[in-house]
């Protein structure tokens, strides 16, 4: 008696077991529902111990058996543990899929932005809005001697090297000003290998510089090769620029938006091409990768001068006598 007592204990427990991991075996590998778009956003900070991300997930209703998801991790998912981060869950998915987002920390990441043809102080100012640094911070780190070693950049801060582009970035990590300096000078590196390959580092540089100069003087493609060969030619013939974005620069972040006379005749700003032939000390923005690749490769013509035409393109001449009646038709008339 006491073995078909024995017999039917063990039967049981042994279908029950196996019902069990077959049921989780089932939601392991499983949707939970067939509304596949439903989507919830949940935040797990860091530091958030295993028992509570279960119980986050619970409240917000990605799962409705916490103890079963517990034991799918411990069975199926080897007990890895889960990571912070700010996901988009659905309860429709299995286990499995919503435990491997969690475990690998393949978290929703936020989109920053940052565009052709700012200076440092406004991409710095687009982080610190996003709450990623701090804008003293960055700074501070622009002009740290053991980054611009690193990257090979010859001149005083990495002005010109902050490469535009869409960065996506953790909301639950703590990101230093190097660490986002660094990734932009990465991005840098990495775009321009080819078009940069053959160049030193000084040659490179006086490459970013020009390339800033015409970023910052329009925003069409096409336009790009032909405004680099301008600079180039006056260059070649020793005229000054005369490039007001430079002026601009070397005012600083307080310039009020009126470019003014006397800001033309000073002296005291390095950046004024007005007053100073040649290259600007340094690039006046983070250029793109169309504005370098026009910096190298100019459109060779015999043109010395462009005005805008109030369209967002420019007339460009040959002559002064040219560019004079340029500026009455286009500039002076408003």
């Amino acid at each position: 008696m006491k073995k078909i007592i024995f017999s039917i204990i063990f039967l049981s427990l042994f279908i029950s077991i196996s019902s069990l991991l077959y049921y989780l075996h089932y939601k392991w590998y499983n949707p939970g529902c067939q509304y596949q778009g439903l989507i919830t956003k949940i935040a797990i900070k860091p530091n958030t111990s295993f028992n509570k991300i279960i119980s986050i997930l619970y409240k917000h209703k990605i799962i409705k058996h916490p103890l079963l998801f517990k034991l799918s991790i411990k069975i199926f998912g080897n007990n890895k543990p889960l990571k912070a981060g700010i996901y988009n869950l659905s309860p429709c998915w299995s286990y499995s899929k919503i435990f491997e987002i969690l475990s690998k920390g393949k978290e929703e990441l936020f989109p920053i932005v940052i565009p052709e043809g700012l200076p440092w102080w406004k991409v710095a100012n687009i982080f610190q809005k996003n709450g990623f640094i701090k804008f003293d911070d960055f700074t501070q780190e622009i002009s740290n001697p053991s980054i611009l070693k690193e990257f090979n950049i010859p001149a005083k801060n990495v002005e010109g090297y902050l490469f535009p582009s869409t960065y996506f970035l953790s909301k639950t990590k703590k990101y230093t000003a190097r660490e986002i300096i660094v990734l932009m000078l990465s991005i840098f590196k990495k775009e321009t290998k080819k078009i940069f390959n053959n160049y030193s580092p000084s040659k490179i540089h006086k490459f970013v510089t020009l390339a800033s100069l015409i970023e910052k003087e329009t925003a069409l493609s096409w336009e790009k090769p032909i405004i680099s060969g301008v600079f180039w030619n006056r260059l070649k013939r020793n005229m000054l620029l005369q490039c007001d974005p430079t002026v601009i620069y070397g005012i600083g972040k307080n310039f009020d938006g009126n470019l003014k006379k006397k800001h033309l005749r000073d002296r005291t700003n390095r950046y004024n091409t007005y007053i100073y032939k040649g290259l600007p000390p340094g690039p006046i923005c983070s250029p793109g990768l169309e504005a370098l690749k026009a910096a190298i490769h100019p459109k060779k013509h015999d043109y010395l001068y462009f005005v805008a035409k109030g369209d967002s393109s420019h007339f460009f001449s040959k002559t002064l006598k040219e560019h004079t009646s340029a500026v009455r038709k286009f500039q002076l008339k408003k």
